[in-house]
C-alpha cells in the first residue's frame, strides 16, 4: 500500500527535527574532475590478521591498479575522516599515467581499451560495472579499505593467507569502490552514528559517483552494492530504497548531490541482518526446535531456555507465520522452498567442493553430521528443522536482537532503545493471557524514553527495514539484479532474511534476476561462514548480472 502524503510530510518533519545542526566546517567540492591528478599506483598491500590487525613487515602482491583515495562524497560531512570513498581502477584502462613527482599520478583513461577477464566477459573503462563495497559490521562505522589517511600504503588489504579478496574485483576488470559510513561506534558525532546515518552515507556516495560519471571510471548506471552481516542489510536497503523521498532531508543536510539519484543496478548481499523489526520472530522461526544455545562472552557458556522462554518462542513462531500469511505466502510452500535451497546447496557441495581429505565421499560426509542423509547417490536434509539443528549453531538467546538490556548492536542503532513492535505485540498478548513475566517485559518495552514507540522511533525502524520498500509502503526504485549469499553454518538470522526478501522479489514483484545461494561450509566456519568457495563463481554471476541489460 502506498504511503499517504500526510505520512510522508510527517516523516520529513520528524527527520528535520532529528538531524542535528552541523558545526561550521569546510565545504567540500564535489567535482571529481579536480582530483584526477591524485591517483596512486598500487601493486602490493599489507597483510591483516584474523582480528583485523596489520602484520608488521609483511606485504602481499595485488593486481596492479591505481587508487583515488579519501574522496569526500558530500559537501558538508559530519566527519570527512569517515564520509569518503576510495576508487580503484585496473591499469589496463589507463592510457597515460603522468608522474607528478610526489607519489601521485595524473591519469588519462583509454576509452577503447578492452579488459577480458577469466570468465570471458569484456569491459571498457566506461562499461565496467562498479562494485560498491561497504564494510559495515554491527551497524558500526564502515571504513574505506585504506583504513584512513594515516596508514599510507595500506590498500586492498590481504588476509592472513596473503590473499586480497578486494583485489579479486579489480582483477576481474571491475571498478572497485569502497565507501566509508558513520556508525554507532563513531566518536565525536552529534548524530551519534545512529539510524539512518549508515544508509544516508551509502546513498550520498552513489549520488557522487553518478554526478561524476563522465570523468570517473566505470558505468555509474551499473553500481552493484556489496556488504555482509549488517553491511549486507545496508547493501540490500540501498538496493530496495532507491530515490525514496523519506531520506531527502538527511541527504540535503550533509550536502549530498541533490540533482543526482541514488538507485542502483544490483546487489550482492551476504548474511543480511535485515528487517530488524521482525528479526526476533524470524530467528525463532529458523531455530524452531532449539531451546539450547551457546552464548559467547564473559558470561557465556551452554544455556537452556526456561519455561517462559519456551512459551515466548512458540508465540514468536506463530507470529512470524502470521506475518508470512499477511505477505501473501503459503507457509508450507515458503518452508519447502527454503528446504529446497538447502538440498541444492548440499548437491553442489558434494559434487563440486567436497573436502576429500576429510571425507572419502558424499556418503562419508553425510555420516559425519546430524540432519542429513545419503540415499540414491545424493545427500539431502532430513527436514528443515533437523538440518538447522545439525548445521546452524544457535548462538543467541530469546529476544536475540531487541534484547531486554538494549545493548545489542541493533538496539544501539536506535539509541540503546527498544524497537521491535512485533516482539512487543507478542509480549502484550502473553501478558493479556496472564503471564506475569511477559507483563513485566511489556512494561519495560513501552517506557516513554527507551520504549518501542518512544521519540518517533518507529519511523526510523520503518526507514531501516527493507520490507518497507519491497511491499510498497514507501515508494522507491528497486534494483533489478540480486544475489543473496549465505553460509549454512550461519545460525544468525541472515539466511532467513535473505530467503524472505529474495522470495518476495521474484514471487510478489516479478523481479527475474534474483538468486538465493547457500554455501555448505560446516567444515570451515568463519564469522557468518563462507558463502562461496570460488571467486570465479562470484565473478561469473556478476558478469551475467552486468550483461543482463
Amino acid at each position: 500500500m502506498k504511503k499517504t502524503i500526510a505520512l510522508i510530510l510527517t516523516a520529513v518533519l520528524f527527520l528535520s527535527q532529528l538531524l542535528p545542526a552541523l558545526a561550521e566546517e569546510e565545504t567540500y567540492d564535489l567535482d571529481a574532475s579536480k582530483l584526477m591528478d591524485q591517483w596512486v599506483y598500487i601493486d602490493s598491500t599489507a597483510v591483516m590478521t584474523p582480528m583485523g590487525q596489520i602484520k608488521e613487515g609483511e606485504t602481499a602482491k595485488v593486481y596492479p591498479c591505481y587508487g583515488l583515495m579519501n574522496v569526500v562524497y558530500c559537501a558538508h560531512p559530519e566527519s570527512a575522516r569517515i564520509q569518503h570513498l576510495d576508487i580503484y581502477v585496473p591499469t589496463e584502462y589507463v592510457k597515460e599515467a603522468r608522474d607528478n613527482g610526489n607519489g601521485t599520478f595524473t591519469l588519462t583513461f583509454d576509452e577503447e581499451a578492452v579488459f577480458t577477464n577469466l570468465n570471458g566477459a569484456s569491459y571498457t573503462v566506461n562499461t565496467a560495472p562498479i562494485i560498491y563495497q561497504n564494510t559495515i559490521d554491527g551497524y558500526k562505522e564502515g571504513y574505506s579499505i585504506t583504513l584512513g589517511t594515516e596508514t599510507k600504503g595500506i590498500h586492498l588489504n590481504a588476509d592472513q593467507s596473503g590473499k586480497s579478496v578486494y583485489g579479486d574485483y579489480v582483477q576481474a576488470g571491475y571498478i572497485y569502490v569502497c565507501v566509508g559510513s558513520r556508525g554507532v561506534d563513531s566518536e565525536g558525532l552529534e548524530s551519534r552514528g545512529m539510524a539512518p546515518d549508515q544508509i544516508v552515507d551509502l546513498k550520498a556516495g552513489v549520488r557522487y559517483l553518478k554526478a561524476n560519471d563522465a570523468v570517473l571510471p566505470g558505468d555509474a548506471n551499473k553500481i552493484i552494492a556489496v556488504g555482509g552481516s549488517a553491511g549486507g542489510s545496508c547493501a540490500a536497503l540501498l538496493g530496495v530504497s532507491g530515490n525514496a523521498e523519506v531520506f531527502l532531508p538527511c541527504l540535503e543536510k550533509i550536502g549530498a548531490v541533490m540533482d543526482a539519484t541514488d538507485d542502483i543496478y544490483g546487489a550482492r548481499v551476504q548474511a543480511p541482518i535485515a528487517n530488524v523489526d521482525i528479526a526476533d520472530m524470524a530467528y525463532e522461526y529458523l531455530h524452531s526446535t532449539e531451546v539450547n544455545y551457546h552464548q559467547m562472552g564473559p558470561n557465556g557458556g551452554d544455556k537452556t531456555f526456561d519455561d517462559f522462554q519456551i512459551a515466548l518462542q512458540k508465540e514468536l513462531i506463530t507470529a512470524f507465520e502470521a506475518y508470512l500469511t499477511e505477505l501473501g505466502f503459503d507457509t508450507a510452500t515458503f518452508k519447502d522452498g527454503y528446504l529446497a535451497a538447502i538440498n541444492k546447496a548440499l548437491d553442489v557441495y558434494t559434487t563440486r567442493w567436497l573436502d576429500k581429505e576429510q571425507y572419502e565421499n558424499a556418503e562419508g560426509f553425510a555420516k559425519a553430521y546430524d540432519g542429513i542423509t545419503y540415499a540414491d547417490g545424493k545427500v539431502t536434509a532430513d527436514s528443515l528443522e533437523a538440518f538447522v539443528a545439525g548445521f546452524m549453531t544457535r548462538g543467541k538467546s530469546i529476544m536475540a536482537f531487541d534484547t531486554e538490556a538494549s545493548k545489542s548492536w541493533e538496539a544501539r542503532l536506535f539509541g540503546e532503545a527498544h524497537f521491535s513492535a512485533s516482539l512487543l505485540s507478542v509480549l502484550e498478548k502473553m501478558a493479556a493471557d496472564g503471564n506475569a513475566e511477559a507483563a513485566r517485559l511489556a512494561e519495560a518495552y513501552t517506557r516513554p524514553d527507551t520504549g518501542v514507540y518512544g521519540e518517533g522511533r518507529q519511523e526510523l525502524v520503518r526507514m531501516m527495514s527493507c520490507m518497507t520498500y519491497l511491499t510498497g509502503e514507501e515508494k522507491a526504485d528497486i534494483a533489478r539484479h540480486w544475489r543473496f549469499n549465505n553460509s549454512t553454518m550461519d545460525g544468525d538470522v541472515g539466511s532467513m532474511m535473505a530467503y524472505l526478501m529474495s522470495r518476495y522479489m521474484w514471487e510478489k514483484l516479478g523481479i527475474g534476476d534474483v538468486d538465493f545461494y547457500l554455501g555448505i561450509d560446516k567444515i570451515s566456519p568463519a564469522g557468518h561462514g563462507y558463502p562461496d568457495f570460488c571467486f570465479l563463481d562470484v565473478e561469473a554471476y556478476l558478469d551475467a548480472m552486468a550483461e543482463a541489460e
